[in-house]
């Protein structure tokens, strides 16, 4: 019972008997082929492949996560025996799949074995998210099935009909509206395919290559180190989509260099926090997210990368100037020459990396379907990758070990992305048979009384509450089924709506009180108060915070409007960004602002962001005013040494 009050946590190998690491290797290549096939030749019904995916990857979560926090527990009769039950329930489905595809869904008979199925791996289900995920996601889609249960007892604005037992399992199990819905089929297809490309860039030298041109590109400005992470971990995001895998791969090598080269544990921490964040909205893979959203909306995933590039560009914008403020105030330099690498060099030994990247863009932008864009582009990396160490003689990154090890990660990684998405499966199809979304649209449609601004302010604060604690594209779901359909009532387009939402799911991950990639970049660092750091990464980040709500009045962001619009408003929002950072970290170039200067800022920020280009051009003005005082006050400066 005590285990059961706690997270789980991955197994140590030394959990697992030297026959059982083979096993698991096997294992691995198994599943990766398999996925692979389904998804790249085969094409079975949505309901294969998914159940395929939710009950493998369920019966890997239990084998990989101990049902407690000992991370060398070795796996017990009982994991076994859950571990059969989830394979159990996938040849029930193969079995049985003539049946699920040409039944009338709401209509059709329900067998006793598909309801004892159902239900079963639906518990299966609570288990393997309290192992991979923790308590917090998983108390979330217990209390919705208990709401689509008792709701019906309600006397308020969310009571509903009431739904027998039979109905609710028919929904998950039986039909492609719950946990074998459409969040299961981007896990399946687009997640999984994406992971199994950035495990093989990864293992191909992907890390060194973006370092290293993190190195060159933010080295040679001053604050030279941490500019580094935050190029390092743009360049890096493109291809992870993920805020968690970014802290823990360049933050590794980032956060000692700052440390060593004087900047404060906290501050490096907060650093690489903020510049991985951006994972999920980063293109051009971002992660689940993006393909969520794109299903969501029904808008082609090329058009999703194009749209979230400026936005992303505005994020890193402001990251970069916040850090260029605090170099300032601390001195800090840029890295020396022999802590930078040569251009040529760099690219050189990285073109194996750069082709099959611009080929996985150039074929996505042509509008190929997006599954057999990764996959060729990983292929296209092994390819490369061999010839260059034919060429070179450096076979380091190159063995069939090397690449086995890709394909384990890949499977391991998958899991915790899986475990969410079927979890937030079963929450979209309870929110879909109770009406959830549209009860409370309609609640917050009476607290906002349907003006913008204050409902997608609850919006963002609802997003940020539910991603503390659970992943980036389980809070999206469930935060845009809830509060989506308010925002687009108020008057939001729905593009703009789900992107809103996206942006702040991704930015609960630096936010606190419970801010993961906070709490793994203070890890790394070596810091023990890590809320000060998930602080300090709001603040670095706190131009990004804004971005969301510009895009929502000035949809010329989202490309909604012409080139030279899109690109003045781009231009007013960056200044008004730096000049926000400028009040954020102290002061501008030369001297700390009086508090007349810090009013008058505030006011040029604010015209400077406001949806009009007359007031932008009045706050431009006003902040070139602040820009020639500060200068001339350098100058006068100069004179009288």
């Amino acid at each position: 019972m005590k285990s059961l009050m706690q997270s789980g946590a991955p197994r140590d190998l030394s959990a697992f008997s030297n026959i059982q690491k083979k096993v698991i290797t096997i294992i691995s290549v198994v599943v990766a082929f398999l996925q692979v096939y389904y998804v790249i030749y085969a094409y079975p019904d949505p309901i294969f492949l998914r159940s395929f995916h939710a009950c493998i990857f369920v019966a890997l979560a239990i084998f990989w996560f101990s049902p407690n926090n000992i991370t060398h527990k070795k796996l017990s009769i009982f994991d076994f025996i859950l571990i059969g039950f989830s394979l159990a329930t996938f040849f029930y489905v193969w079995i049985n799949l003539e049946r699920f595809v040409i039944r009338w869904d709401f209509f059709d008979p329900i067998f006793p074995l598909d309801l004892f199925f159902g239900s079963l791996f639906i518990l299966l289900l609570f288990e393997a998210g309290r192992r991979v995920i923790g308590w917090p996601m998983t108390i979330l889609a217990i209390f919705f099935f208990l709401y689509t249960f008792f709701g019906n007892y309600l006397n308020n604005i969310f009571a509903h009909a009431g739904f027998s037992f039979e109905r609710v399992i028919e929904l998950h199990f039986l039909t492609t509206l719950g946990m074998f819905g459409f969040v299961t089929g981007v896990s399946a297809t687009f997640v999984f395919m994406f992971i199994l490309f950035g495990s093989v860039l990864r293992y191909s030298g992907g890390v060194d290559f973006f370092f290293g041109l993190g190195r060159i590109v933010g080295g040679a400005a001053r604050g030279g180190a941490a500019k580094t992470a935050v190029v390092s971990s743009a360049f890096f995001s493109m291809i992870s989509g993920s805020a968690n895998a970014n802290v823990a791969t360049t933050g590794s090598f980032t956060i000692p260099m700052m440390k060593r080269l004087g900047y404060p544990p906290e501050f490096a921490a907060a650093v690489e926090a903020a510049a991985s964040s951006a994972g999920t909205i980063t293109p051009p893979v971002m992660g689940a997210v993006a393909f969520l959203l794109a299903e969501f909306v029904g808008v082609p995933y090329r058009d999703i990368i194009v749209i979230a590039a400026i936005p992303a560009l505005l994020y890193y914008i402001s990251v970069f100037f916040a850090i260029d403020r605090e170099a300032i105030l601390l001195n800090f330099k840029p890295l020396s020459k022999k802590d930078t690498p040569n251009l040529a060099s760099v690219l050189i030994n990285g073109l194996h990396l750069i082709i099959p990247m611009a080929y996985l863009v150039y074929r996505i932008l042509r509008g190929i379907p997006v599954t057999l864009c990764a996959f060729e582009s990983t292929l296209f990396i092994v390819f490369l990758s061999i010839i260059k160490s034919l060429l070179t003689k450096n076979k380091d990154n190159i063995s069939i070990s090397n690449y086995i090890k890709a394909i384990e990660d890949t499977v391991k990684g998958t899991i915790a992305v899986a475990v969410a998405c079927v979890l937030a499966g079963t929450i979209v199809g309870n929110i879909y048979l109770t009406g959830g979304g549209i009860k409370f649209s309609s609640f917050l449609m009476s607290i906002s009384m349907g003006y913008i601004f204050p409902t997608i302010f609850l919006a963002a604060i609802m997003t940020i509450i539910f991603g503390m604690g659970i992943p980036v594209s389980a809070s999206y779901v469930l935060a845009v089924s809830l509060a989506g359909p308010a925002m687009i009532r108020a008057g939001i387009p729905r593009l703009h709506a789900h992107f809103y939402i996206a942006w702040f799911a991704a930015l609960a991950t630096i936010t606190p009180p419970v801010c993961i990639s906070s709490y793994m970049a203070a890890s790394i660092a070596g810091v023990k108060n890590s809320m000060k750091v998930g602080w300090i990464a709001v603040a670095i980040a706190s131009g990004g915070f804004l971005v969301p709500l510009l895009f929502v009045y000035r949809p010329e962001l989202l490309l909604s409007g012409s080139f030279i619009y899109t690109l003045i408003t781009f231009i007013f929002v960056a200044v008004g960004i730096f000049a926000l950072n400028t009040i954020l970290f102290g002061r501008f170039l030369y001297k700390m602002y009086k508090p007349i200067e810090i009013l008058i800022v505030v006011i040029s920020v604010v015209m400077l962001f406001w949806p009009s280009y007359y007031i932008n051009i009045f706050g431009l003005l006003l902040f070139c005013f602040i820009i020639l005082y500060q200068y001339k006050f350098r100058r006068d400066t100069n004179l009288n040494l």
